[in-house]
């Protein structure tokens, strides 16, 4: 049980994460990286940047509430809703991670930055309900073959 926890957290942090940079149009500190960084002009990522499902709007609050932050409107157990739907919203970043790829400016973005998002659309292209079985714990670890080093995601 422990240890699905700490795969859950991880995971609802991590999209959390993506989440804002795909979303967020405002920095809230003047080093955070944003999807908009990455094209010449923001809007042409606004104008295309698909409008986020349920599960995504309700991901930074959820998280915050039920996971990140010890506050003091934290929700109890009975308030939570414990279902986290992970197959939607990986689904939902994937897709949208794929389209700012595509549509970001080549000069801006790190050249694994494509291999990465391929590697990560096989390992997770399963069926609700099954687990991929090619997906190993080293995978987190080190993503796409010959990319075990951080990518530099400061837009040049």
């Amino acid at each position: 049980m422990a240890q699905a926890n700490l795969l859950l957290e991880g995971t609802i942090i991590h999209s959390r994460c993506l989440y804002e940079f795909l979303y967020r149009d405002n920095s809230k500190k003047p080093d955070d990286a944003l999807a908009i960084h990455y094209f010449r002009n923001p809007q042409d990522w606004t104008s295309i940047r698909p409008t986020h499902s349920v599960e995504l709007a309700e991901l930074s609050y959820r998280t915050g509430k039920q996971v990140a932050h010890l506050t003091y409107t934290r929700q109890t157990s009975d308030q939570i809703q414990n279902h986290w739907n992970l197959f939607d919203i990986t689904n939902d970043l994937l897709s949208t991670l794929i389209l700012f790829a595509n549509n970001a400016d080549k000069k801006k973005l790190h050249a694994n930055v494509p291999r990465h998002i391929q590697f990560w659309t096989e390992k997770t292209s399963y069926e609700p309900g099954q687990t991929p079985s090619n997906f190993t714990s080293s995978d987190l670890l080190h993503g796409a073959k010959g990319a075990t080093t951080p990518i530099n995601l400061k837009p040049t």
